[in-house]
């Protein structure tokens, strides 16, 4: 009965009038995937009840002052994500038997689910073909080859999933499935420190990389015109400043993106969920643990792990650096937020039902964004752009100061990962990292964009760049691979 839909679908299809090749595909496609996402509801429903139960743990572990425990319960909670499944002490048994009911639940489910899908994509598949020959009869070889192409895709889509032989592997090849992590070819862990490019001036010295030498197990890394800062699996940030030589720090839990104008700074969040400069060595005084922070020139937003976000500023106090001042963010952008973003300009939250807000300069607040918009589960923040991937993996892309004139465009499908540095972003999709938006106005200062297109998904870059005038004055490529 589940077919149904998609039957109808095809029968509607068939006998609408004369219509261009590719609305057809377009409408096949909705359906199909509506349908797809309709079977894999045990499945999500099974993730959002352990997404809810570790929830509730937390709580209950933050409301006892026990830290360990929140930190394992966080832990768990990327490792949910991610598709890993992270040892638990028998000193915490309440989360131990959680995920033990999880992990079992899950290969069930997902046979049911992969097995109920076969039919669904057979009548795709076959409505497809039918198509494809129809087309060719008529020397319609274009609009063919269009088919063509999403045929090809789905037959890869087999193969890929032929050869996952764990539930965690099946898993991440099933987009509809909201917070998993990256596709499985994105299969980057940990690696070596490599640079390409110079620092502080094109008249400067390369990029050294002398602190990291003889270490494999870089599992980030960031930097801006002074300094780049990488940070170890053990939690030891390492790094290299211009001015100041090389410095360490260890019990980091998180590095923080580092803007240009905060050259003389190197965030970061301890494992105790401090935000903290490893140069000045400040500590930003805030009511409770710190889960992401993203800190500008005249602006800064912080996201606790109990939800609730706290913004702080010279733009909230007024105008600042010849721009209007932010507004006064309403009091439902301030609590139960699941993610945070912020560019030199503008903030953005999601809510816990992922829902989008933001506000930029010129008290300009976003709270109707369109219906694209919804149920997000990342966001990514550049000077004038934002990138957003929603449930489904779509990912949509929209320019802050023309979204209620143009609203957004999707940019792309299944995107793994998103790295956003200063002058420009990279993006990892279609199985290699990619320049963002803006490709073809790309001008490269030390061979970037050859050197990019040879990343596959072993690798983890970060771009940085300073621009004068849409050119290009200093630019600078780290990125992790292992050995």
């Amino acid at each position: 009965m589940r077919l149904l839909p998609f039957v109808l679908c095809l029968v509607v299809v068939t006998t609408l009038p004369a219509q261009d090749t590719a609305t057809t595909l377009s409408q096949l496609a909705k359906v199909y995937e509506e349908s797809k996402t309709e079977l894999m509801k045990p499945v999500t429903d099974l993730q959002t009840m352990y997404a809810g139960k570790l929830e509730e743990l937390k709580a209950e572990a933050t409301q006892n002052g026990q830290l360990n425990r929140v930190l394992a319960i966080k832990s768990e909670a990327d490792a949910f994500r991610s598709g890993e499944t992270p040892t638990i002490g028998d000193d915490f048994p309440k989360l131990k038997n959680l995920q033990s009911i999880y992990r079992q639940a899950l290969p069930t489910r997902l046979q049911q689910a992969t097995t109920a899908l076969a039919p669904l994509t057979a009548s795709y598949e076959t409505k497809l073909k039918e198509m494809q020959v129809e087309l060719t009869k008529q020397e319609k070889l274009t609009d063919a080859l269009q088919v063509k192409a999403v045929l090809d895709a789905i037959t890869e889509d087999h193969a890929t999933m032929a050869k996952a032989t764990t539930p965690e592997a099946v898993l991440n090849l099933v987009p509809e499935i909201s917070g998993r992590g990256a596709p499985t070819e994105f299969t980057f862990k940990e690696g070596r420190l490599h640079a390409l490019g110079r620092m502080k001036s094109i008249t400067a010295s390369e990029v050294d990389l002398s602190p990291a030498e003889g270490i494999t197990d870089f599992i980030d890394v960031t930097g801006n015109t002074l300094m780049w800062v990488a940070l170890r699996k053990n939690g030891t940030a390492i790094g290299w400043h211009v001015e100041k030589g090389s410095f360490s720090k260890s019990s980091i839990r998180k590095l923080v993106n580092a803007p240009r104008s905060l050259e003389r700074s190197a965030w970061v969040i301890t494992s105790e969920g401090k935000l903290t400069d490893l140069i000045s060595g400040e500590v930003k005084d805030l009511p409770g643990p710190v889960s992401e922070a993203f800190i500008e020139e005249q602006h800064a937003i912080a996201l606790l792990e109990d939800g609730t976000v706290h913004v702080w500023g010279a733009l909230y106090e007024g105008p600042a650096a010849n721009r209007l001042p932010f507004p006064k963010p309403p009091p439902e952008a301030l609590r139960n937020i699941s993610r945070i973003a912020a560019s030199r300009y503008a903030a953005f939250v999601v809510t816990n039902d992922g829902d989008l807000m933001g506000w930029r300069h010129g008290e300009h607040l976003f709270k109707s964004f369109p219906r694209e918009l919804r149920n997000i589960t990342r966001i990514w923040a550049m000077p004038f752009e934002v990138v957003v991937e929603v449930k489904g993996k779509t990912v949509y892309q929209f320019n802050v100061d023309k979204l209620e004139t143009e609203g957004s465009r999707e940019y792309a499908r299944a995107v793994a990962a998103v790295r956003v540095g200063n002058g420009g972003h990279l993006c990892f999709k279609d199985g290699q990292w990619q320049i963002g938006t803006g490709a073809d106005k790309f001008k490269p200062l030390h061979g970037e964009p050859e050197a990019i297109a040879k990343m596959d998904g072993s690798v983890w870059p970060f771009l940085y760049r300073d621009m004068q005038d849409e050119t290009p004055v200093l630019s600078y490529l780290l990125w992790l691979k292992a050995d």
